[in-house]
């Protein structure tokens, strides 16, 4: 390839010390001990031992010294007065013997001849080699490593994509950078990015968890990013479960699968963790044939799920290689964020040294979070913060707060402007008109017009809203889901606001973002009062008739509905009735037997449907292998205790006579890919919560020993089967492992502050 030329000049100082330790991982095969002694310590980096690799011929044994020297000028050359400077520090290493081996790293650049004599002077100096490496091999280093490009991604946003990757790849990463391209420049690659990396590489999927702001979405960026450009995959977006079924592709292995927001975007949705259980079979044979899986989730809502999720299908759930928390950085991660946001930012130089010396405190919050370090550096956000260190530390400890008082603050064209976005379900055609009634009904109630908001607009473009492209449109959005958060919360204090966004809101929108009525869960944007229930009654059913309800509007109704329009939802019995064809399973997450169980609390069954729902209950748990009834998940909810060990006694009489064909059956869907134990697993789960059972009555009247017997022979049953089966997998053919390599340690500096320049 190529040598492309980078804007290295662009980088901090710190970061191109990080830039130099993974090019010596990635590029000439050594991990290095990275630190600072102090401003003129004389050493960035340090290795001592055996020189396995390239770049100097046979292995060496000696004490290895690093230096790098950067510059933030454009098109520097290396001057010799700077080795000069360095002459003493090299001596006294050498004294200690940690310099037998003596490399210097730099942006600028360096001719063959005046490296040649610099390299010279460190000799005399008492190295026994030096090499001075200029922006020339730092270019071609980067050039030529795509590896090296994934563990440091901000190089992305430092040269021409189009060089770097090619055809459809390009394509892919264009679009990807278009949509990140504001923050690359300001990417810090921690530790958790770093782990994200490689848990991608090595097990082909990463879970990332983290609080709103921690930057989950722009790390699933970089790696969708990374992966078109060093393996050449094609990133699909999945949005549902069902997504997958239909686009992936067992014979093309080069898929990237990112599902973001994988168990709902504010709240945890259930049913969707259910169908993801579903599909976990097909989700790990993918993986197995080359796919490379993100999954996003914020981390309330990945607590939620945890309980639900069938880890046993799909192990790395469970596995903290991949199971990843964005938002655990360290000190000098922190640091490292701010200072690159500050640095880069568009505050002035006065503000940055009135702040300087608050900044150490910034980075001791422990909620520190890289999105309020955005804010942080940009003057719309601090135009009225005292600069203090307690007002400066609050900035971060304290964002939602500061947030509100932002966007109360707002003058009233801000504020509709804010709002247009916000009731158009976040997306804003460009360019504005009022050719919709709900956009001049917005301007005039906030008491603004027409060409307020579109300079409002344009004042706010890269603070709290910015411009999003795409082939044919371009839109207003919010510039962070939190903002959209906030403003949502200043909307469900006014009435009339509310009222202006159900004039606008689509059905779709609608079901992910309130609840009607106040249900206590986390990630809420917007609470409808009973008064408006009417109103959102019309938006997700215009017609009335309740005919049909789809799954979205299922989960909605089962979670974030209270009693109260539930009751107004289900008035007729139809409408109740059509409730029982939507039942999955015996599960107490199904959808429609939330919906039933609270109807019937409340009064609002009836005992006919009721019964009706039993019988439905009873003959899912017979399919499904469920223990609903063993572990009574239903009693005083939609059955009594009497009837629960009724139907329970049916159940297990079914179920021990049925032996044969369940087994057959579970053969019969098999398949090579499947894991064997999984596909046994919910009929052995069962098997051995009915052995359970009978261990607590041993000694009672109750105790049924032909039953115990039935479950003994049963197990060894399936044990055959299982052996037999696993034994035709071994003969078929095996997956290709993926390839793995040591995860580079790395030390970051102390000693120099990462805040020494960022007023300059």
């Amino acid at each position: 390839m190529q040598s492309i030329q980078f804007d290295l000049h662009k980088l901090g100082w710190k970061a191109f010390e990080d830039l130099v330790s993974c090019i010596l991982k990635e590029t000439l095969g050594q991990t290095f001990q990275v630190f600072s002694d102090g401003v003129d310590g004389g050493r960035d980096g340090a290795f001592y031992g055996t020189w396995v690799g390239t770049g100097f011929g046979n292995d060496t044994s000696s004490s290895f010294t690093t230096q790098c020297k950067h510059s933030s000028k454009q098109d520097m050359k290396l001057s010799k007065g700077v080795v000069s400077d360095e002459l003493p520090k090299i001596e006294r290493l050498v004294s200690k013997g940690l310099a037998d081996v003596y490399l210097l790293f730099t942006n600028c650049s360096v001719s063959a001849e005046t490296a040649a004599l610099m390299e010279e002077d460190i000799r005399k100096a008492g190295a026994k080699f030096a090499r001075i490496y200029g922006a020339e091999w730092i270019n071609h280093s980067i050039s030529s490593h795509p590896s090296l490009r994934r563990m440091v991604p901000r190089i992305y946003g430092l040269g021409d994509l189009s060089q770097i990757i090619t055809n459809q790849a390009f394509r892919q990463a264009k679009s990807v950078l278009d949509s990140i391209a504001p923050d690359l420049a300001c990417f810090v690659p921690t530790e958790a990015y770093r782990r994200c990396a490689h848990a991608l590489r090595d097990h082909g999927f990463v879970m990332l968890i983290g609080e709103p702001a921690s930057g989950k979405t722009m790390i699933a960026n970089l790696l969708a990013l990374s992966a078109a450009d060093e393996w050449g995959l094609q990133t699909l977006i999945l949005s549902s479960p069902e997504d997958l079924d239909r686009q992936w592709n067992p014979d093309d292995p080069g898929q990237f699968f990112w599902v973001d927001d994988a168990f709902g975007s504010n709240h945890c949705d259930f049913n969707r963790v259910q169908e993801w259980n579903q599909r976990l079979p097909k989700l790990k044979a993918a993986i197995h044939k080359g796919a490379r899986v993100v999954f996003t989730s914020r981390s309330y809502i990945f607590r939620a799920a945890q309980n639900r999720l069938n880890t046993n299908k799909f192990e790395l759930f469970n596995d903290s290689r991949v199971t990843i928390e964005v938002e655990k950085l360290s000190d000098p991660e922190k640091a490292m964020i701010l200072y690159n946001h500050l640095k880069l930012g568009k505050q002035t130089k006065a503000f940055r040294r009135a702040i300087k010396s608050f900044l150490p405190s910034v980075v001791s919050v422990p909620k520190f979070l890289p999105e309020i370090a955005r804010r942080f550096a940009n003057p719309q956000f601090t135009n009225k913060l005292v600069p203090n260190e307690v007002r400066v530390v609050d900035f971060f400890s304290n964002p939602t707060g500061i947030m509100a008082d932002i966007i109360g603050g707002l003058a009233p064209a801000e504020r509709a402007a804010l709002a247009l976005v916000f009731a158009n379900g976040g997306e804003l055609p460009i360019p504005l008109r009022l050719e919709n009634p709900q956009t001049t009904n917005i301007i005039t109630s906030m008491q603004s017009n027409l060409g307020d908001v579109k300079a409002a607009l344009s004042a706010l473009d890269d603070s709290l809203i910015r411009i999003s492209k795409t082939q044919d449109e371009h839109y207003w959005k919010f510039r962070h889901p939190t903002i959209r958060d906030a403003f949502a919360t200043d909307v469900s204090s006014n009435p009339e606001l509310i009222d202006i966004y159900l004039s606008g809101v689509t059905k779709e929108r609608l079901i992910e973002e309130i609840s009607c009525g106040n249900m206590g869960i986390e990630g809420i944007k917007l609470v409808v009062p009973p008064s408006m229930f009417n109103s959102v009654l019309d938006i997700i059913d215009p017609s009335g008739n309740r005919a049909s309800i789809t799954k979205p509007i299922l989960s909605f109704l089962a979670s974030r509905c209270s009693s109260e329009f539930l009751g107004l939802y289900f008035k007729s019995d139809k409408t109740k009735a059509n409730l029982l064809d939507l039942i999955n399973s015996a599960r107490r997450y199904d959808n429609s037997l939330t919906i039933l169980g609270r109807l019937n609390e409340n009064g609002l069954l009836g005992d006919d449907l009721r019964i009706k729902v039993l019988d439905r209950l009873s003959v899912l748990a017979a399919i499904n292998y469920s223990d609903c009834f063993i572990d009574a998940d239903f009693v005083g909810v939609l059955l009594s205790q009497e009837e629960n060990a009724v139907r329970l006694s049916v159940q297990k009489i079914r179920f021990y006579s049925n032996m044969n064909e369940i087994i057959q059956d579970i053969e019969d869907s098999w398949g090579t890919d499947d894991d064997v134990d999984e596909a046994f697993y919910d009929v052995t789960r069962l098997l051995e919560r009915f052995r359970d059972e009978n261990n607590e009555l041993y000694c009672a009247e109750f105790y049924d020993e032909d039953e115990w017997q039935k479950s003994e022979q049963f197990i060894r049953e399936i044990e055959t089967k299982k052996d037999r089966l696993k034994q035709k997998q071994s003969e078929a053919v095996d997956y290709e492992e993926l390839e793995t390599e040591e995860a580079q340690s790395t030390n970051f500096s102390s000693g120099r502050s990462i805040f020494d320049d960022v007023d300059e």
